[in-house]
């Protein structure tokens, strides 16, 4: 039989997803593996978030009966914390099934989506699963786009859907509120989507006006600062008839109970939150510290992440791995090659990465 007989043509030409590696599940904890290479918190959830967990696991249905479809106190609890109505609000399996849904919903067979990059490549998968034609464009220079850049950029292209990432994974450009509420009032027939995956560390966000205004949608998850990428949610901020639009493909059961249990617990345990910021800007300092007495460039960023270019980025990984240090090579975006990225942990892990990285050098 040909093992391509059911194959979708329009697909055979899609180059996947290329995650990162998963090696550090396999390692005893004892090894205290550096695991830097997805951006997850350096840190476990709070005890409240754990105990939390717990206390539901003792429902004698816990784990028998499918969650709440709806998410109707995590909803709630999103839409108090953001002072936005709970029609504006909606959650999902990680924010990256929300990404996946938005495509679907927002554009149209051979619409043009613009990713402005380099950027998170797994939105451009859902596009092209969409049968959308996917330019990737970006500014001159990789650690930084103005407003200004943003809108020529859409001007250029003219796309349906604009996908930004703000801050930008993986070079950390932060676009400031004003400037992508302009470019999408400037742009009324595009719809812009905004991913805030790491806005907890920046401080940066667009949600106050993605509400009420028609094209542009916040997306947001508990996977980075709030430490819960195991637990797979995401949630999703912006006008109800947009959000309306989005439930006609959302799959509420998707969304596991224990998430939602514990998103909540992250949600009222802000000190904690706080707590994990400080650690990781204080780790970071750490690592601008050793790269720069070591002769490599450094860019601070308002994100948990660095993207550093190392002359054999490849020797450099390998020799980390060796020692159970893990971090990202981002050489499958174009004009990548040797950039690595390397996930910011507390001051500890810091020092033992950069006790590794010197030995790998």
């Amino acid at each position: 039989m040909n093992p391509n007989a059911f194959s979708v043509n329009r697909l055979d030409t899609i180059q996947p997803y290329k995650p990162s590696n998963q090696v550090a599940w396999f390692l005893p904890p004892e090894s205290r593996p550096l695991k830097l290479d997805w951006n997850e918190s350096p840190l476990p959830p709070s005890s409240k978030v754990q105990a939390a967990v717990r206390k539901f696991l003792e429902h004698p249905n816990a784990l028998n009966w499918y969650p709440d479809a709806n998410s109707h106190d995590l909803r709630i609890k999103l839409g108090q914390h953001w002072q936005v109505a709970e029609e504006c609000v909606q959650t999902y399996c990680g924010s990256d099934s929300a990404l996946h849904s938005a495509v679907r919903i927002f554009t149209r067979t051979g619409e043009t989506v613009l990713m402005v990059s380099p950027t998170y490549d797994n939105f451009r998968i859902y596009a092209l699963e969409a049968q959308c034609k996917v330019v990737l464009d970006g500014p001159q220079d990789i650690y930084t786009l103005t407003g200004a850049e943003l809108a020529a950029l859409v001007e250029k292209h003219k796309p349906r859907l604009v996908y930004l990432s703000n801050p930008n994974n993986p070079t950390g450009w932060l676009v400031p509120e004003r400037d992508i509420v302009e470019t999408a009032q400037r742009f009324p027939e595009t719809m812009f989507i905004v991913d805030e995956a790491y806005a907890e560390f920046s401080g940066v966000t667009v949600i106050p006006r993605a509400v009420d205004l028609a094209n542009l949608v916040v997306f947001r998850t508990f996977s980075k600062a709030y430490g819960l990428a195991g637990l797979r949610i995401g949630y999703v901020i912006g006008s109800p008839g947009n959000i309306a639009n989005l439930n006609l493909i959302r799959n509420g059961k998707n969304v596991s109970m224990i998430g939602q249990v514990a998103a909540i617990a992250a949600l009222d345990d802000q000190d904690y939150l706080k707590e994990i910021l400080e650690r990781v800007r204080a780790g970071e300092q750490i690592l601008e510290d050793g790269l720069t007495r070591l002769g490599f460039g450094y860019r601070a960023s308002p994100a948990n992440f660095v993207l550093v270019k190392f002359p054999d980025a490849k020797r450099v990984q390998d020799g980390l791995v060796e020692q159970n240090a893990f971090v990202r090579s981002m050489s499958h975006l174009p004009g990548m090659e040797g950039y690595l990225r390397i996930t910011l942990g507390d001051r500890e892990q810091m020092t033992r990465f950069m006790a590794a990285l010197e030995k790998t050098l």
